[in-house]
């Protein structure tokens, strides 16, 4: 097969694996069409989440967590929202809708999730860190949850070509993308990027599902200076999560042990400024994994493996 015949082929399966997308919970585009700066934006979430029930469960359950800590136990979705927060509460509805269309069923979809809740959360603890690169917390925490929906796609539709994939020799983000395209012909990021066209998502999340692994010249694909310092939030985040997932130790380190480790995984060598620091990131180490845990409990995930 010569190179334009495997490029038809790549371009032909591409196209039909897009054509077989589910279609997303309308309950995410109207949360992503939302504002949280809107005045009413509590009564919107609160009528988007109470129109459903079980999600108004999981909710509830979620809020009287350890980690939330109520004085006493809370039973309406009104108590539930105010303990978790109206702006907070975007990411965890988004999290229990997209579950219903990809619902994991095997260890490397339930990893899969885990790792994109721990994305959210470290770039939404990065965004705070850092008020002054103009990021939003909540958008950044959006933006971590879906920035590998391209991987969440190919596992619905093809979990052997995944599987090897996964089991394949690669150990940072940038080998990844070389092992899907040597072996399914495109990457996640490009699969993602016209997923989230095809879904007609805002474009702050297709731009960075689109450039999540992009870490060279990376201004001359993203406009803007806000949108390139969310780009490079969530993919320290991703940096975060795969090290904190193939290192379990990481809160019996040492201060200086931690800082190290993390100054030499977290940060991109061609990064002239780093979205936060070392040091700042490792004093959230701890809350990132604490919440990481809770709302993967609270989806029901296992722990990774």
């Amino acid at each position: 097969m010569d190179g334009n015949t495997l490029q038809q082929h790549t371009l032909e399966e591409l196209e039909h694996r897009l054509d077989e997308l589910p279609l997303l919970p309308a309950v995410i585009a109207r949360l992503l069409a939302m504002s949280p700066d809107d005045p009413d934006y509590f009564d919107q979430v609160l009528e988007l989440a109470g129109a459903d029930p079980t999600l108004s469960m999981r909710i509830i359950r979620l809020s009287n967590s350890a980690t939330n800590a109520p004085v006493r136990e809370i039973t309406t979705l009104q108590e539930a929202i105010v303990r978790i927060g109206s702006r907070e509460i975007a990411g965890l509805i988004t999290a229990l809708a997209l579950m219903r269309v990809f619902t994991p069923t095997t260890q490397g979809q339930n990893n899969l999730w885990i790792h994109s809740v721990e994305v959210a959360a470290t770039s939404r603890a990065i965004a705070r860190l850092e008020p002054d690169l103009g990021v939003d917390p909540e958008q950044a925490y959006l933006c971590g949850l879906l920035h590998d929906i391209g991987r969440f796609v190919l596992f619905g539709d093809s979990p052997e070509e995944i599987g090897r994939i996964d089991e394949s020799d690669w150990h940072t983000p940038a080998q990844l993308i070389w092992k899907e395209r040597e072996i399914s012909g495109f990457d996640h990021a490009e699969l993602g990027w016209h997923a989230c066209r095809k879904w007609d998502l805002p474009e702050q999340v297709t731009r960075v599902v689109q450039h999540h692994h992009v870490y060279s010249n990376l201004e001359d694909v993203v406009p803007g200076r806000m949108l390139y310092n969310l780009v490079q939030v969530v993919q320290m985040a991703d940096f975060f999560s795969i090290h904190a997932i193939r290192n379990t130790n990481l809160t019996e380190l040492s201060p200086d042990v931690l800082v190290e480790s993390l100054s030499a995984n977290c940060i991109h060598p061609l990064w002239e400024n780093p979205p936060t620091t070392a040091e700042k990131l490792a004093g959230k180490v701890s809350r990132i994994l604490e919440e990481t845990a809770l709302i993967a409990d609270g989806l029901g995930l296992t722990g990774h493996q």
